[in-house]
């Protein structure tokens, strides 16, 4: 941990595994060229719509598919800036008995039986690599008995995050994951 100490919280999780950070410069440079791209896919989209539409020419699939591109780029971008700027510094920390998560204003410990299940959402090609869609995993964790419930997001932005999601669900199969030979 980088000399820091590890909290008490985290060390009862069990023995390190393995830690994994998420390439925030990775994460703000697709944010601002997505939203540059949606931006300019909107401006081209915008007079292709109306020629489109005012004079009944044709092209709709053409103007459909810059108005898809704008409307995907202005969402992952922003989505991508907002997790930016709201979740620098984001580190996952394996443990044998659960989950550590930490970025610059939350720390959170997970064991596993408070994780309720997790979903893939990923998109394994160049463009979902490229854009760190390769993993988009949701760690949803049970909420009651004064814990806090809601949701954990790896991206592939999460530096070998494919590894860190098999071991989440081996944590969940097995009740825990074996410690690094």
């Amino acid at each position: 941990m980088g000399g820091a100490m590890v909290r008490a919280a985290e060390q009862e999780l069990g023995a390190f595994v393995r830690r994994f950070e998420t390439d925030d410069s990775r994460r703000g440079a697709v944010g601002v060229t997505s939203l540059l791209v949606g931006l300019v896919a909107g401006a081209v989209s915008v007079p292709v719509l109306i020629a489109i539409f005012a004079d009944g020419q044709r092209g709709q699939l053409v103007a459909g598919l810059l108005l898809g591109v704008a409307l995907a780029g202005l969402w992952w971008g922003g989505s991508c800036l907002r997790r930016y700027f709201m979740t620098p510094g984001e580190v996952f920390r394996l443990r044998t008995g659960g989950l550590a998560y930490e970025h610059a204003t939350q720390f959170r410990v997970v064991p596993w039986e408070h994780i309720s299940r997790i979903s893939n959402r990923g998109q394994d090609h160049w463009v979902g690599q490229m854009l760190g869609w390769d993993v988009y995993t949701v760690v949803k964790i049970k909420g009651g008995d004064g814990r806090k419930g809601g949701r954990l997001l790896i991206t592939g932005f999460t530096s070998d995050a494919a590894a860190l999601v098999d071991a989440i669900r081996q944590g969940l199969e097995h009740g825990e994951v074996p410690p690094r030979a």
